[in-house]
C-alpha cells in the first residue's frame, strides 16, 4: 500500500462568555491554514448559535427567518468557507450582537445575551379574535389599523374565511402581521414560561399571548380588541333548523 498524501490537522477551541448563553468557537487548521470554522454551545431552550451579518438585524424586521428560508441565506455567513475566515472576530461580532441563537423545535429566536427577539408572524382567524364570529370584525379594522405592532396596519383588509376553516359559518376574518416591541416581547416571553407546562410549550403561549387570546391571562389585552367581543357566538342565519 503507497501512501497518496498526508496532511496534518489541528483544532484550536475557544469559549466566549456570554450571558445567558454558551458559546464555543471552533477553528480547523489542515496544513497549517485555517480550513473551516464551527460554532458550538446551546442557548435557551437548546438553541443553536449562528454568526449573521450585520444586515440581518434589518431583514427580521419585515421577514421571519424561520419562514423565509431563500433569503435568509443572504443575511448569514457560510463559516464551512476559507474565504476570510482569519478575519472574522468573534470578540467583536459577540460585542456588536452578531450571534444568535435558533430555537428550530420551537421557531423562536434568541440574541447572544438570551433574550428572545420578535420576529414578524402572520396571523389569521386560527387561534385569534381576528374573525367575526368572536369580533365586530368592521371595528377590529379600525383598531388594528392604528396599532404600531401591525406591520400591514395600512393594507389591511376583511375575507372571507375559506370554507375548510368556517365549520358550516359564513364569517369574515382579517390577517395581521404582527411585530411586537422587544420590551413587551420579553414580558410575554416571561409571561409564557409562567404558564401550565410553559417551559415546554412556551413558543405556542408566547404566540397566543402576542395575538391576546391566551387561556392562561383572560384579561391580557394588548392589541385591545376585547373591547369588541361577542357575549355569545352569532349563529347564522342561514344555518339548519330542527
Amino acid at each position: 500500500m503507497k501512501l497518496k498524501s498526508k496532511k496534518k490537522t489541528i483544532n484550536v477551541t475557544e469559549r466566549y462568555a456570554v450571558d445567558n448563553s454558551d458559546l464555543i468557537v471552533v477553528k480547523n487548521y489542515a496544513n497549517g491554514k485555517l480550513s473551516s470554522i464551527g460554532l458550538q454551545g446551546k442557548g435557551p431552550h437548546g438553541s443553536l448559535p449562528t454568526l449573521v451579518k450585520p444586515s440581518f438585524k434589518e431583514f427580521i424586521k419585515k421577514n421571519n427567518p424561520f419562514h423565509d428560508y431563500k433569503e435568509l441565506a443572504e443575511h448569514l455567513y457560510e463559516l464551512g468557507k476559507p474565504l476570510n475566515m482569519e478575519d472574522m472576530d468573534f470578540d467583536k461580532a459577540v460585542k456588536e450582537g452578531l450571534i444568535y441563537y435558533f430555537c428550530y423545535a420551537s421557531h423562536v429566536l434568541f440574541d447572544v445575551k438570551g433574550n428572545p427577539v420578535p420576529l414578524p408572524r402572520t396571523y389569521d382567524y386560527s387561534g385569534t379574535d381576528f374573525h367575526s364570529r368572536a369580533v365586530d370584525i368592521e371595528e377590529a379594522k379600525k383598531v388594528l389599523s392604528k396599532h404600531p405592532w401591525v406591520l400591514n396596519r395600512n393594507e389591511l383588509k376583511i375575507d372571507d374565511v375559506p370554507y375548510y376553516g368556517a365549520q358550516g359559518y359564513n364569517h369574515r376574518y382579517i390577517a395581521v402581521r404582527l411585530l411586537p416591541d422587544a420590551k413587551s416581547f420579553k414580558k410575554m416571553y416571561d409571561m409564557a414560561l409562567k404558564t401550565p407546562g410553559g417551559k415546554e410549550f412556551f413558543s405556542c403561549r408566547l404566540q397566543e399571548l402576542v395575538a391576546g387570546k391566551c387561556y392562561a391571562y383572560p384579561d391580557f389585552d394588548p392589541l385591545n380588541l376585547h373591547k369588541l367581543r361577542k357575549e355569545v357566538v352569532e349563529v347564522e342565519a342561514d344555518e339548519d333548523e330542527d
